[in-house]
């Protein structure tokens, strides 16, 4: 078993839309220092209307909601804090398919 001291937890999402360029992409949150994540629910729709990157204090945040910020104490949103984010486009996913573990394009 190793154990490590350092920041190891990361964090991958997909966001799909109906418009091209990119139709889908997939964000990679490495290093997260905080996450919080609102699920919507039962008989609402999953839509984010609105969001907002930004490095602050040399970590990367995003929000469901472009007016958040970090320590408001509102946790009525989802948002996820990093110390590195990538990104990319992945077009070719747009559909219902799962998609989970180690993906290869």
């Amino acid at each position: 078993m190793k154990l490590s001291i350092d920041l190891d937890t990361n964090v991958r999402i997909l966001f799909q839309r109906q418009l091209p360029n990119p139709s889908a992409i997939e964000l990679l949150f490495e290093a997260v220092t905080d996450f919080h994540i609102v699920p919507s629910p039962i008989g609402y729709v999953s839509t984010i209307f609105e969001g907002k990157i930004a490095k602050i204090d040399d970590n990367f945040i995003w929000s469901e909601n472009s007016e958040w910020k970090p320590n408001s104490n509102d946790f009525t949103n989802s948002w996820i804090s990093s110390k590195s984010l990538k990104w990319r486009d992945v077009s070719s996913w747009i559909g219902n398919s799962k998609r989970y573990g180690l993906l290869h394009d």
